[in-house]
């Protein structure tokens, strides 16, 4: 055996542990612990050592380390250790604290915005409370209130806690404010809250580890940086237990994949918060190991008759007397029954408190609304409708199309099977044929353009026919380029899109140029499949044009075949060296990058307009001095290879044309890329040209959700938007219609 092996088959025995039950809780198999333990694998990875301690309640340090560092005699139980410098060994990562400090900023600026703009201070936070209901530990009080959730959560020694509600209960907003209570009283040993929306996790796509840390690296791209050890940043934050994961919308995953989701965070020795409504957290099984379960309690009438007449505004129709003669009538019990959660006062306060011209008198009308359930659906579809006459907008004017709009949006969201409205996924919804088309056309029309800006000139001040004839010749060349690569770019990109049916990533990285840039925005693996991929799609970029190109030629059917091997090969260096050098000048995005939705958009545009003017230099150049030396040495190995057939001469043209025409070339190849490869040209194609010209958005999609979010339909988690609630995304497309 070797001493790993020995420390393992020892700790696992004091652990009252079967090798079975050891890999059944490490989601190792037999073998492996096998294996491990007889000493045939010597060297376990490091993924190996962090699954195995996750099923020991140990740290990797404890695993590895000295053999008295074992466990007590017994097996652990499901709770997990107390939260503490043991659990959190923070104190080990004195490198990364600025880093830590940096996120720290940037998950306090994002969720203090978003609570300030929820208006739940205003006049006062609402009382909203909880029972406990399952105690998993003997120090936590049985009620508690909203104002004072991160103290409560300070008194569970494990660490972990689940928060259930059903619809509109305050869930996110109880986590958004436990986010920040824990923020304002952090020590230098505690771990750093971050919210989470857990409902696009896939447990069995990726471990609870692995989907937090990539997580981490796109809601705050400078944790994208990787270290020494190869990991992200990001990675390192959760592996070391700096982050307190708060994972909201559980019953938003898939029903399918709930009990999964929470074996994989049990098989952790993670701190996490968990937000769910009661009866999807049940289906998931036996529920977060050691976890203190708490229940949000209805609001009762005497919350709502002291919150909702303070929260008159003025110029309002109602008044403080006339919600107190409403909700005291003989028929408040039903209006107090619609009441009975924060989302159903807002919509009330947004209907009546803020509205100009409506009076909640109204409600006591028994043939309208003959129960709870009529004024609740009374309020969800009156919503919009108070909003937009509540204040016009600096930045946007409704239409009549407002609604069919927002329709879209919510369609959109459903057939995604996601709560987020991301920038780079609007128009993804299109059937892939129809984004194929659209893209394929747009990259036509403006490669051809650009083919004839760029060559007509040239052609005509230093061409020795007669202009006009130049002109039709040029602009005819012109249009059969861009008719050639607009098909080609189409294929591209639904191959791309096919290949990898997840929507087109945004960049979280930025061109940097100087001695002191940051390091491993890009990996080598990845930057060598990146130039592998840019050769290939290069050669079959340049072969087309150069076939067709020379077949316009009197010449033999061999020298057709060597130009068409010389155009595919020149095109493809060119790319693979564009390819290269935009990956090589890659570093990590800022920190504020992705910190709202506008920020993160002008960030992927600048980035995106500079690798495509890098790509257009670096290939330009490479087309332009290189073109004719490669399509000597490639028409000259052809001509050696089958003399018979390549008689005839070779077609090779003009330097000084040759130079239009590679700077030309190197602009439509980062044209190309940039409309296929990147999350921003996709948006500026379908979600700026696209979906406007069929009705379905504004011509100004963002300043459209920037309004929707100012006037509280949508709320915003970083570089997204969501509805602010799933009732309202419901109402506007029921059952996806």
């Amino acid at each position: 055996m070797t001493e790993f092996g020995d420390r393992l088959r020892e700790l696992r025995e004091a652990a009252r542990m079967t090798q079975e039950e050891l890999a059944r809780e490490s989601g190792l198999g037999d073998r492996t612990i096998r294996r491990l333990e007889s000493g045939e694998q010597a060297n376990p990875r490091l993924r190996t050592i962090r699954m195995l301690a996750g099923a020991l309640n140990l740290s990797e340090d404890q695993l590895v380390g000295p053999a008295k560092q074992r466990p007590s005699k017994q097996r652990p139980s499901k709770q997990r250790p107390a939260v503490g410098p043991a659990a959190h060994p923070v104190a080990q990562l004195a490198g990364l604290a600025p880093a830590l400090d940096d996120l720290a900023l940037a998950v306090g600026h994002r969720w203090r915005r978003e609570y300030e703009h929820q208006q739940l201070h205003d006049p006062f936070p609402l009382p909203v409370r909880w029972r406990r209901i399952e105690p998993a530990a003997a120090d936590a009080d049985l009620v508690g209130e909203f104002t004072g959730v991160g103290a409560y959560f300070r008194q569970v020694a494990s660490g972990r806690l689940v928060v259930l509600g059903g619809p509109g209960t305050g869930k996110t907003m109880l986590a958004i404010r436990l986010v920040l209570d824990l923020l304002s009283g952090r020590g230098s040993l505690d771990p750093l809250p971050v919210l989470f929306s857990v409902g696009s996790w896939d447990p069995t796509a990726a471990k609870a580890k692995d989907w937090l840390g990539s997580q981490l690296a796109q809601d705050y791209p400078h944790l994208a940086a990787t270290t020494g050890s190869g990991l992200t940043l990001a990675a390192v934050l959760v592996d070391h237990h700096a982050i307190l994961p708060v994972l909201d919308g559980f019953d938003e995953i898939p029903a399918g994949l709930r009990r999964a989701a929470v074996a994989a965070l049990n098989r952790t020795a993670l701190p996490i918060v968990l937000t769910s409504r009661p009866d999807e957290y049940a289906d998931a099984g036996l529920g977060l190991a050691g976890a203190t379960v708490v229940e949000l309690a209805p609001l009762d009438g005497e919350d709502v008759t002291n919150y909702l007449p303070a929260a008159i505004r003025r110029g309002a129709a109602g008044s403080p007397a006339v919600w107190r003669r409403v909700i005291g009538a003989s028929a408040s019990s039903k209006i107090l029954g619609a009441l009975d959660t924060p989302l159903m006062v807002c919509l009330a306060r947004a209907a009546y408190s803020d509205a100009p011209d409506a009076e909640p008198t109204e409600l006591l009308d028994e043939r309208r609304f003959p129960d709870a359930a009529a004024i609740e659906q009374h309020l969800v579809a009156g919503y919009l409708p108070a909003r937009y006459q509540a204040e016009p907008s600096r930045t946007f004017r409704p239409t009549e199309r407002t609604d069919r709009h927002l329709r879209y949006l919510a369609r959109h969201a459903q057939k995604l099977k996601t709560t987020h409205l991301a920038w780079w996924e609007i128009g993804t919804a299109i059937s892939l044929w129809t984004r194929c088309v659209v893209i394929g056309v747009v990259a036509a029309v403006a490669i051809a353009l650009l083919c004839a800006l760029l060559t007509i000139p040239v052609a005509v001040a230093f061409g020795t026919g007669a202009p006009l004839t130049t002109i039709r010749l040029q602009a005819f060349n012109s249009i059969v380029n861009g008719f050639l690569a607009g098909p080609f770019i189409g294929l591209v990109y639904g191959l791309v899109r096919w290949n990898r049916p997840a929507s087109l990533a945004p960049s979280r990285i930025r061109l940097r140029i100087g001695r002191h840039r940051p390091p491993g925005a890009v990996p080598p693996a990845e930057l060598c499949n990146r130039v592998l991929g840019a050769f290939l799609a290069g050669l079959a970029f340049g072969a087309a044009p150069a076939f067709v190109s020379a077949l316009t030629f009197d010449v033999p059917f061999g020298t057709v075949l060597g130009q068409t091997a010389a155009g595919g090969l020149v095109i493809a260096v060119a790319a693979a060296a564009a390819t290269a050098l935009v990956s090589w000048l890659a570093a990590p995005a800022e920190i504020d990058t992705a910190a709202d939705v506008n920020s993160f958009l002008a960030a992927n545009r600048s980035t995106a307009l500079r690798q495509m003017l890098l790509c257009g230099l670096a290939g330009g150049v490479v087309l332009a001095l290189g073109s004719i030396p490669l399509r000597s040495f490639v028409l000259e190995r052809v001509r050696q290879v089958a003399p018979e057939v390549t008689t005839g001469g070779l077609l090779l043209p003009e330097p000084g044309y040759e130079l239009v025409v590679g700077i030309t070339g190197g602009i439509c190849f980062a044209l190309a890329c940039g409309l296929t490869l990147t999350a921003w040209g996709q948006w500026l194609i379908l979600g700026r040209l696209w979906l406007p010209l069929t009705g379905e958005l504004p011509w100004n999609p963002i300043a459209f959700l920037d309004d929707a979010y100012d006037r509280g339909l949508l709320r915003q988690p970083g570089p997204t938007y969501q509805f602010r609630h799933s009732l309202l995304q419901t109402h506007l497309a029921p059952d996806g219609q």
